[in-house]
């Protein structure tokens, strides 16, 4: 019996170092994407527009009742459809 509690013990250890190894691996790989485009076409994809941030300002200049619609390529290497005006812009993934 001491010897079952001795390996399920271990067993919980792994699983937790497993656990923190995974988290950090993510905020390594998330955290300088999420003043990015590319975080908000990945991770907010469900929100339709956003005001013009200096996010978006990175990547083009909005005018006064012209749309625009151009495809862009983050620092991070990921291609997007960009579509902006003045006041708003939403962002794509390019499949």
């Amino acid at each position: 019996m001491r010897k079952l509690g001795e390996i399920f013990r271990w067993f919980v250890v792994l699983l937790l170092v497993a656990a923190a190894a995974i988290a950090i691996i993510t905020a390594v790989y998330w955290l300088p994407r999420r003043d990015c485009l590319c975080y908000k076409a990945r991770i907010e994809k469900d929100v339709l527009q956003w005001e013009i941030d200096e996010t978006v300002l990175e990547y083009a200049e909005p005018e006064e009742g012209v749309m625009k619609l151009q495809t862009v390529e983050c620092k991070h290497g990921d291609r997007m459809w960009l579509r902006i005006d003045k006041e708003w812009y939403s962002v794509d993934y390019i499949d």
